[in-house]
């Protein structure tokens, strides 16, 4: 700070912190699947808030992710001290994918005669062989 009459030196000391909590990530779901609430591993005497996004918005102490649409979503969660101060996010990510209904069935003549060829089943609609 330097006026005409004054000059000083003002030292600012951050005493903010760089732990982050423990997280698994991804988290997959199948569409519409229940969902459990987030969890992460906080650290020393840390608390936890989750976020719906990167920076800013409003923490909550408790969020489950919604599997009612397929895709990828990006929650976060961040380490809260006892004197209020923040650290950084970390993200955790879970994949919500779309239920494949697999075509699997297929007939097989219950009865043939001994002396016939082999008999093949009937593949069903959709259904295909080979490959991999």
């Amino acid at each position: 700070m330097k006026t005409r009459y004054c000059d000083e030196t003002i030292t600012i000391t951050y005493h903010g912190f760089t732990d982050v909590p423990t997280v698994t990530s991804p988290i997959e779901y199948c569409l519409d699947e229940v969902a459990e609430p987030l969890t992460a591993v906080a650290a020393d005497t840390y608390t936890l808030l989750y976020y719906t996004q990167s920076v800013g918005g409003t923490g909550v102490t408790s969020l489950t992710p919604t599997t009612n649409v397929s895709g990828t979503s990006t929650y976060y969660v961040s380490h809260v001290n006892a004197q209020g101060c923040e650290g950084p996010r970390v993200e955790i990510v879970v994949n919500v994918k779309e239920i494949i209904n697999p075509v699997v069935s297929f007939t097989y003549q219950d009865t043939y005669c001994t002396s016939a060829p082999n008999d093949l089943p009937t593949l069903a609609n959709n259904f295909t062989t080979g490959g991999s």
